[in-house]
């Protein structure tokens, strides 16, 4: 009898396993099929058109993997969670998975008119391959709940990251953005590893709820041995490792390089989508395993990694003059706000902190689509990667639509009532003050006016800067159809940096433009109407956590 038992519990925790599972195997067998078609086809020559190829077919292969999510979500409709020792799925699972998938399908679309340009200088297919690797340690992520699993599934992420940051090779920025980004996450993965070593030492133990169950007990009896240090000292080297791929401070140091060196899409890839994934895992490990360490262990590292975000973000951009470094520094102080709404620890403050997260993505979808289209142009996106504040100088007399759509996401980034930004960063205060850090909220507020000096400095160059050589040669487009070659001539060396092409508008994809149209829709119809956004996270909260 206890054989048949046992092997109807390995038959039941293998079924488990298979159903959670389900895109994650669509979406491997999917990459090893476009691998071997990328292998294939470009031996035949066809290098430029596999390229778009199989980005379509990556769009192609994550819409399935997305309608099978949701399938899983029929499956746990009369249970809050489906399990097996190494693996889960929630509603909370099932939300970041979603919006992991929804983005890189976006930014996929755009990277279609990089492929698209025949005289790009990319002979590597395994653009999207990478993508699609990416994306799968994220969803195998999301749904780890065992030490070694989650180990492997950010290693799976962080592999496809080092290379896609130095994808450009023939660029030293971009090598030295992909050289850095894989010396301080080898770093990182090294921490993650001896904390996750230290712990098993301590405990014998990998899954998560047993992990749980320990820490919870040894807590109760108020035991001080070897072992109970070995857990905390193993619970706060993960949270240290964890930080570094969140470029939380003051574990920063890669953000400003690798954005800066990195290609615009790539880097537009691995500032938004990764850190939601990430934050998953770490929400997990705070409410569902390391809980009963929290407030004695790990609380004095959140305030502190979360504050330091805040003021490095604030006051690191002050004196940047290049576009992506200053959005790197605006992201590190983004990652302070949403760590600050873990800090209560109350579900309404973790709710916070999605709802802030969620936001962020559609902001920062909203400014790349911007800089891919204005800076890039289509045509250098893996050429040019450094780009300038004064590049912005007069944008709102050439471009006066652009220029209003960028205005209003970095009022929203810098929190500027009543937009979308605002909104988020109130709830996260609010949560503060409800749970008496008065103290923390004040110094918030104090940097995040700071803050909004760089992003108003932004807003002075599209409004406010005469570059009169932008000026002239946008009137001689309107005109003339062209730049006078006498002109260009004689201005070569005033804005070496800039295209020198004509209205950015001739040979625009749809892509770009709709992602820029709707996710501006989307943070202003926020103002209004933000019930949905509301109810989607609080249900998925509430249904994981209670």
């Amino acid at each position: 009898m206890n054989i048949n038992f046992n092997n109807i519990m390995l038959i039941n925790e293998l079924t488990n396993n298979i159903t959670i599972l389900i895109p994650e195997i669509f979406l491997i067998i999917s990459i090893v099929i476009l691998l071997v078609y990328g292998v294939i086809y470009s031996k035949l020559g066809g290098i430029v058109n596999i390229m778009r190829q199989i980005s379509i077919l990556g769009i192609i292969v994550l819409c399935i993997t997305l309608l099978l999510l949701w399938d899983i979500k029929d499956i746990i409709i009369n249970e809050k969670v489906l399990n097996s020792s190494i693996l889960g799925i929630d509603n909370l699972s099932i939300m970041v998975k979603s919006v992991v998938i929804i983005t890189t399908i976006l930014i996929l679309s755009m990277s279609l008119e990089v492929f698209k340009q025949k005289n790009e200088q990319i002979k590597d297919y395994e653009y999207t391959i990478l993508i699609l690797l990416a994306t799968l340690g994220m969803l195998l992520l999301i749904s780890s709940k065992d030490l070694i699993i989650m180990y492997l599934s950010i290693e799976t992420l962080s592999l496809s990251l080092y290379i896609l940051a130095g994808f450009k090779r023939t660029g030293q920025l971009s090598t030295e953005a992909g050289l850095k980004y894989l010396i301080m996450g080898g770093l990182s993965s090294g921490i993650l590893l001896f904390g996750c070593a230290l712990i098993y030492i301590s405990t014998g133990i990998l899954d998560f709820d047993n992990l749980a169950n320990y820490i919870f007990n040894n807590t109760i009896i108020n035991t001080n041995t070897n072992n109970e240090i070995g857990v905390e000292i193993g619970s706060l080297l993960i949270c240290i490792a964890i930080m570094f791929k969140l470029a939380a401070a003051p574990f920063h140091m890669w953000a400003p390089d690798v954005y800066e060196g990195s290609p615009t899409i790539i880097t537009a890839f691995f500032a938004i989508v990764p850190k939601i994934a990430i934050l998953t895992l770490l929400v997990n490990l705070i409410y569902n395993v390391f809980w009963g360490i929290f407030n004695s262990v790990l609380l004095p590292f959140f305030i502190f990694s979360a504050l330091l975000s805040v003021i490095i973000g604030s006051i690191g951009a002050v004196n940047q003059t290049k576009f992506k470094r200053l959005l790197a520094y605006s992201a590190i102080s983004h990652m302070g706000f949403i760590l600050l709404g873990l800090i209560p620890g109350t579900l309404n403050s973790l709710q916070t902190s999605f709802i802030y997260i969620i936001l962020y993505i559609i902001t920062s979808l909203n400014t790349f689509a911007f800089t891919f289209i204005y800076f890039n142009k289509y045509k250098n996106s893996f050429k040019n990667t450094t780009y300038y504040l004064s590049d912005l100088s007069a944008l709102s007399r050439k471009e006066p639509v652009l220029a209003l759509t960028l205005t209003l996401s970095l009022f929203s980034i810098a929190g500027i009532p009543p937009l979308a930004g605002f909104i988020s960063k109130y709830y996260i205060l609010l949560s503060l003050i409800q749970n008496n850090y008065i103290v923390i909220a004040t110094l918030t507020i104090l940097f995040s006016v700071i803050a909004c000096f760089y992003y108003i400095r932004i807003i002075q160059y599209m409004y406010f800067k005469n570059n009169n050589t932008y000026l002239i040669k946008f009137l001689a487009d309107v005109v003339y159809r062209k730049v006078p070659s006498s002109y260009i001539n004689n201005h070569n060396n005033i804005n070496s940096n800039n295209n020198t092409s004509s209205s950015i508008y001739y040979n625009v994809s749809l892509s770009p433009i709709l992602i820029l149209g709707s996710t501006l829709y989307i943070l202003i119809s926020f103002i209004f109407y933000p019930n949905p956004l509301l109810m989607i996270t609080f249900d998925a909260i509430l249904n994981t956590f209670i």
